[in-house]
């Protein structure tokens, strides 16, 4: 029994690695340029320079909305009756099982 680890361990290493190389073979033509990099940056820097966004904007006034102006826009039941709800029956205990009266000693 010990023979297959001794033959397939070693096996199943190199398959690792062959299969590991193929991996990094695909992968290294998806490297990332110096350009692509001054690309994002600069991305970036345009993204900061832009004016913060005026109070009386309406877009602002959206994202600042209160819990209190959800709660006025949010749809209400028409009543609790209509709600689906179970029915929960409360079940006494099992007359079979009487409880100890005093401790049990050991």
């Amino acid at each position: 029994m010990s023979w297959l680890l001794v033959v397939f361990v070693p096996g199943l290493l190199m398959l690792a690695t062959f299969g590991l190389d193929r991996l990094e073979a695909g992968l290294e033509g998806d490297t990332v340029s110096p350009e692509d990099i001054a690309a994002v940056l600069e991305q970036a820097k345009a993204d900061c320079a832009r004016p913060p966004a005026r109070p009386d904007d309406h877009i602002v006034d959206d994202a600042y909305d209160t819990y209190e102006t959800w709660l006025e826009h949010r749809a209400s039941p028409a009543s609790e009756q209509d709600l689906p709800t179970r029915i929960y029956i409360h079940h006494g205990g099992n007359p079979e099982f009487r409880a100890t009266r005093q401790a049990d000693r050991v």
